[in-house]
């Protein structure tokens, strides 16, 4: 029992190894499993994902296609509509061309206007000049008037100091005869002497001062009134000039004006000769367009009649093989009869060879028949032989002539590509003529904003020449008076009551002319601190102030000319100045009629630079725009012209190498075709014995056949590849399948050949 046991323990464990074990397998396979799972779904999916990229691929390639023919449907749409798009261009400059004429009339018609007002200032101005020449002469005589006072005064100051001397030498008598007359000590006389002298010397001292301080304010009262007398000289002079620049403004704006509309004649006569221009460079580029597209026609129909030649030829040659195989048919029929007249003959002449004798006579002239139809057959044989050899005479030169034909086609298209270079060159010529152009173009548009810039800094030297002249206007008005104070002028009154009538007319004369000249110069001033604004916004630096004495010959400010050399539009520039304008309308009620009149003229001007200045831009831009339109589209024809040249030679070239590598395939069969035939019908001839004439016959029908099988095989071939590429298509065709169909169908025919002879 312990031993059953521990045998059973023993079994017990060794199972439960085996159990593990088992498990451990079990749980091996299930990973590997798994695994395999696992690679097997990882297959699975990168073989989905290469379809889908396929597809994709697919997909992507039509959608090229599909995007492709559609660019190149866009580009000839938008080829037209640039066309469409150039003759409306043009008829839209003719408009504006209608518009600028009507505004440049509308112009002209303001500055006539605004020249009258300026005629209506110079008059307004002479009558200004003629009362400020009665003023300067009513003061000159004020100003004699006051200087015969002065000399007047002079002479009472003298008559005075006469007076006093005389005084001074009485009373030095008296002391004398005082001094003799009453005996005295001599120090008190020498006291009262010395005091007598220092009051006297006061006195005098005193008068002496008196007359320094009179003759300083007569010496400066002469001064005021030169000064006066020189500022309203001053003043007429100005008003002179202002008269002589608003005359030369009104001349230098006739000029402006004349070479404006000489300008705008120019501008006129080039905009037609333009026009003119690009009219007839639109329809030669029309007439070039038809010309080329009717010689593409031309290159499209010879292609087509090339491809209906090649189809007709292949028409004929397929009758051609149709008729002969038809005559094989037929010769071969006649070889059948003639071996089974020869296997007649045969029997008939071992017939009579085992006859007996007496019936010689019978068979013999049974065999000279025999040996007649024998003849027969064999002129017959030579007959198709001279048939055959003459059939083949004619294909071949049917072949020459066709190649002939080929020759002269290469030749024309040989001729067609000398005449597209021709046309290539033509077309290089106009492309070197439109460079050049373009390079006039450019040296025109160089000399232009030469000319430009050499006006703008003219104006600028204009403006700040203004500029000079305003400050200089300016500098006379600065200038302020020294005054003795109103203290030592009632010191002097005080001590000179005599004089105090002559100060008082003096000093009232003198602030009623300040008066003036301030309610004269505000407005000197008020110009001055705005061109001084415009100097610095326009210029970008302030104006230097100057000391020195005036130059002659500038003329008014005008900050339009400084917006213009500075090579910036006008009109934001008008605008701004006609709402400040505005301001000092509602700021100033009493502003002058001069002012408004320049400003209007100013605008006037303004306008009419910034419409010359947009005209030229304008001009320049679209023959920017025409250039690069007309290049664009010659680049564009001579680049499709070129790639339907390129592709119409490549297809010329591939049809005359197929062809001629058809025609030496021809030739090479054709000839092979005859050696092999030749051979045989010369073994044939030559064949003396029954089994050679039997081998002979048996090599010209294998060879008949094999041609025939050949040819059988070739039209098959075509036919199922007629079938496999025309719209009608097998969905899934089968070499194999083919192939067999081939193989039985000419197993068939082999057939035919071999049970013909039997």
């Amino acid at each position: 029992m312990a031993k059953r046991s521990l045998h059973l323990q023993n079994s017990h464990a060794s199972m439960a190894e085996r159990y593990r074990s088992l498990e451990d397998i079990a749980n091996q396979e299930k990973t590997q499993l798994r695994r395999d799972k696992q690679e097997l779904e990882r297959l699975i999916r990168l073989k989905e994902n290469e379809v889908e990229h396929w597809r994709s691929q697919a997909i992507d390639a039509a959608e090229t296609q599909a995007q492709t023919a559609k660019a190149q449907l866009q580009i000839v749409a938008k080829q037209l509509k640039q066309a469409e798009h150039s003759l409306e261009i043009l008829r839209l400059e003719l408009k504006e061309a209608h518009t600028d004429a009507k505004q440049s009339q509308g112009t002209m018609r303001s500055l006539h206007h605004d020249l009258k007002v300026r005629n209506e200032d110079v008059d307004r101005l002479t009558v200004k000049l003629a009362a400020a020449t009665t003023t300067a002469e009513s003061k000159t005589a004020l100003l004699l008037q006051s200087e015969a006072k002065i000399a007047a005064t002079s002479k009472e100051i003298e008559r005075l100091q006469v007076r006093l001397d005389e005084q001074a030498q009485q009373m030095q008598l008296l002391e004398a005869k005082l001094s003799r007359s009453v005996p005295v000590d001599d120090e008190e006389l020498q006291n009262r002497q010395q005091r007598e002298e220092s009051s006297w010397h006061q006195r005098v001292s005193a008068l002496e001062h008196a007359l320094v301080v009179e003759r300083q304010n007569t010496a400066l009262f002469r001064e005021q009134q030169r000064k006066a007398v020189s500022m309203e000289q001053e003043k007429a002079a100005h008003a002179i000039e202002q008269a002589q620049a608003v005359a030369a403004e009104l001349a230098t704006a006739n000029l402006c004006l004349l070479e404006r509309k000489h300008q705008r004649e120019q501008e006129q006569k080039a905009f037609e000769d333009k026009l003119k221009e690009y009219t007839d460079r639109v329809t030669t580029l029309a007439s070039g367009k038809d010309s080329l597209e009717r010689e593409l026609a031309a290159l499209r129909h010879q292609y087509e009649q090339l491809q209906q030649t090649c189809e007709q030829n292949t028409e004929e040659a397929s009758i051609r093989k149709k008729s002969l195989q038809e005559e094989l048919t037929v010769v071969k029929e006649e070889l059948k009869n003639l071996t089974e007249i020869r296997e007649n003959l045969d029997r008939a002449l071992a017939h009579a060879l085992a006859s007996p004798r007496g019936k010689s006579v019978k068979h013999q002239t049974s065999l000279s028949e025999l040996r007649t139809e024998l003849h027969k057959a064999k002129q017959k044989i030579t007959v198709l032989e001279e048939q055959l050899s003459r059939s083949s005479s004619i294909r071949t030169s049917e072949i020459e002539g066709k190649l002939a034909q080929l020759s002269a086609r290469e030749r024309r298209v040989a001729e067609e590509q000398r005449g597209l270079k021709k046309q290539q060159a033509h077309a290089t010529a106009e492309r070197l003529q439109i460079e050049k152009e373009r390079a006039e173009l450019g040296q025109q548009r160089e000399a232009v904003e030469s000319k430009q810039k050499g006006d703008h800094e003219l104006l600028q030297q204009v403006i700040v020449l203004l500029v000079q002249r305003l400050q200089v206007m300016t500098v006379l008005f600065d200038t302020v008076l020294p005054l003795s104070s109103n203290q030592d002028r009632s010191c002097e009154i005080a001590a000179h009551p005599s004089d105090v009538d002559l100060c008082r007319k003096a000093q009232q004369k003198w602030e009623d002319l300040r008066q003036e000249l301030e309610q004269v110069d505000w407005k000197l001033a008020d110009m001055r601190n705005q061109l001084d604004a415009l100097h610095l916004e326009y210029l970008g630096f302030a104006s230097v102030p100057l000391n020195a004495d005036r130059p002659a010959g500038f003329h008014g400010p005008n900050p339009f000319s400084d917006a213009v050399a500075a090579g910036r539009d006008t009109v934001p520039v008008a605008e701004q100045l006609k709402a400040s304008r505005l301001l000092r309308r509602l700021s100033c009620p009493s502003e002058s009629f001069e002012t408004r009149a320049r400003q209007t003229f100013a605008l006037a001007l303004a306008r009419e630079m910034a419409a010359m200045k947009g005209g030229y831009e304008r001009q320049l831009e679209d023959l920017r725009g025409e250039l690069c339109k007309t290049q664009q589209l010659r680049q564009l024809t001579g680049q499709r012209l070129r790639d339907e040249l390129a592709a119409e030679r490549s297809r010329s070239q591939r049809a005359a190498a197929q062809l001629s590598e058809r025609v030496s395939e021809l030739e090479a069969a054709l000839m092979a075709a005859q050696t092999e035939q030749q051979a045989t019908v010369e073994q044939l001839a030559a064949a003396t014995s029954d089994d050679e004439r039997q081998r002979a016959l048996q090599a010209l029908t294998e060879l008949v056949g094999s041609e025939q099988r050949r040819r059988e095989r070739e039209r098959l071939v075509k036919l199922l590849a007629y079938c496999g590429a025309s719209s009608v298509t097998v969905e899934c065709r089968d070499s194999a399948l083919e192939e067999e169909a081939v193989d039985a169908v000419l197993q068939r025919l082999e057939a035919d050949v071999e049970a013909s002879p039997k």
